[in-house]
């Protein structure tokens, strides 16, 4: 399949009036077709729960390294061709994904369905083998692009500390600067980085230079990345208001060692900035960041500081509509935040039966008041959103 151009790039094309016209007039079309056809444009696929890192501030701690049945690729060739309309990403989540040994089966997989403009795979980049198995897989790919984001917790002493794996910094660059001149050559392939924004490392508490700052700086100057983006720890009780109790996944940091595991939320004030110190620190971040994807970034940092500040709904959510997530089992949700309405082996693994199911109408209909501050589903529904779009063109 050919690729209809990316509306960003017809916008920008036109003059400012007219864009800031068209936007008004359009959108709401969009929105409309995009909540009648429920097609997915991005899809969060977690493709296993195995992880070999510990990080105190993991969301999906709860569900990690258990025996659970993981969706074949016979399934996953299924899901694919399942797909009915262009999806713009799918992201290949975990766990750590590159557990997987036939991950590149996946991909190749999601390549051959022309259906797929990119994939995404956020990875804690801490793989001996990580680099031999994207040189092996890149030059493969015909259609879609790939991006393979590494996450980090700090520099070396707060990175290894939090996630538990010896010399894991130094493994996570190393792996980081291997991959660039495989990025120089397949312009199908790219490299980035994410930074989570724990108190850590995101606050001035000494008076100098906050930690983050440093670690931007030195993954620009040693990795040469300028591609680098900002978590901010999300927990339950925060960030996620107005869901029904027995609709949460409750997603939130685990519990200290010393507390018992089903004390949900104990421990987010340790790990997560509170209101004002994340308006701090978006404030320091926002000239940092460069090009299309750190200005969106920055924009979405702003947004998730408004939900928290004003515990409501800061844009029309889309969840469920334009995008879904899928579990290693095959269970299916509308968001990360819900839990999942039914499993796609139900629906003989098509995505597309399944979010135009009465189960998904049901659990559409009761996250129809609820907001939060997920940074995959805000980013979806942003893209939605005239006023968003057209700040982010006029800036």
């Amino acid at each position: 399949m050919t690729f209809a151009p990316h509306p960003e790039t017809v916008a920008r094309t036109l003059p400012r009036e007219v864009r800031a016209l068209a936007l008004r007039t359009l959108n709401p079309f969009r929105v409309q077709r995009a909540k009648t056809e429920c097609a997915p444009r991005w899809i969060t696929l977690f493709v296993t729960n195995y992880c070999n890192a510990r990080c105190e501030h993991c969301f999906y701690w709860s569900e990690l390294n258990r025996k659970t049945p993981e969706l074949s690729v016979a399934d996953l060739r299924r899901l694919f061709g399942s797909i009915q309309q262009p999806v713009r990403t799918v992201r290949l989540s975990g766990g750590e994904p590159f557990l997987r040994k036939d991950l590149e089966e996946i991909i190749l997989a999601a390549d051959a369905t022309r259906m797929i403009r990119k994939v995404a795979i956020p990875t804690h980049g801490m793989l001996r083998n990580l680099c031999d198995r994207l040189e092996g897989l890149v030059p493969r790919l015909r259609h879609l692009d790939l991006n393979v984001s590494v996450s980090f917790d700090g520099l070396r002493e707060h990175h290894d500390s939090n996630r538990k794996i010896r010399n894991g910094f130094d493994l996570a660059i190393t792996n980081l600067k291997r991959l660039l001149p495989l990025e120089r050559q397949y312009k199908r392939f790219s490299r980035s980085a994410s930074i989570s924004l724990t108190r850590d490392i995101a606050l001035d508490t000494d008076g100098g230079t906050p930690e983050v700052v440093k670690l931007i700086d030195f993954l620009k100057r040693e990795a040469d990345l300028d591609a680098i983006g900002f978590d901010h720890i999300r927990s339950a009780k925060t960030d996620v208001i107005g869901i029904p109790p027995d609709l949460s996944s409750g997603f939130t940091p685990p519990p200290s060692v010393d507390e018992a595991p089903e004390v949900l939320n104990a421990r987010h004030s340790e790990v997560q900035l509170s209101v004002a110190e994340q308006a701090q620190v978006n404030a320091k971040l926002a000239p940092l960041v460069s090009g299309r994807g750190g200005r969106l970034t920055s924009l979405r940092l702003d947004k998730q500081l408004e939900v928290r500040r004003t515990q409501k709904r800061v844009v029309d959510c889309l969840a469920g509509y334009v995008d879904c997530v899928i579990y290693p089992s095959g269970a299916i949700a509308v968001c990360e935040s819900t839990r999942p309405f039914a499993n796609l082996h139900d629906f003989g693994m098509d995505v597309m039966r399944a979010m135009r199911s009465e189960e998904a109408d049901e659990a559409r209909r009761r996250t129809r008041a609820c907001a939060c501050t997920h940074p995959c589903h805000l980013s979806d529904s942003l893209a939605y959103d005239a006023d968003f779009l057209t700040q982010f063109f006029e800036d």
